[in-house]
């Protein structure tokens, strides 16, 4: 099984985010998973592709929840300023 790996700058650029973002997302322990760069020593995060796209998705898919937990807030909002 071949596997691509991402140094953290090239991860920040394939999720769209700050290397700063994901430094503070890897800080907190809510980023994607990441591997300790054996060949690094600083152990530096390298990342799967595979580990990337699942947390992606997840991101993805409780933005659209938030998304449209906050929608139904604003309907009902506006049913009872109108009602």
């Amino acid at each position: 099984m071949e596997h691509h790996y991402y140094s953290r700058e090239e991860a920040a650029a394939y999720l769209g985010l700050s290397i700063h973002t994901l430094v503070e997302y890897h800080a907190r322990g809510t980023g994607p998973k990441f591997i300790k760069s054996a060949e690094s020593r600083t152990g530096h995060a390298i990342y799967r592709l595979r580990d990337l796209r699942k947390w992606n998705e997840k991101r993805t898919a409780k933005a659209a929840r938030t998304a449209a937990r906050i929608a139904e807030r604003s309907r009902i909002a506006r049913i009872k300023r109108e009602g």
